[in-house]
């Protein structure tokens, strides 16, 4: 764990730091959940 922070770290009951990781997750194009990557994707996490 890195103990040294390169952002401040706000702890309000406000919104919360979002992780550089999520936010980089989250700037990805959608997927059509009519089309075959999601037909995939579904398919091998249905059993979850």
């Amino acid at each position: 764990m890195n103990l040294i922070r390169d952002e401040p770290l706000i702890m309000l009951t406000g919104p919360t730091n979002v992780p550089r990781e999520v936010l980089h997750a989250m700037i990805k194009p959608m997927i059509n959940y009519r089309g075959e990557e999601f037909h995939k994707l579904y398919l091998s996490k249905r059993w979850l």
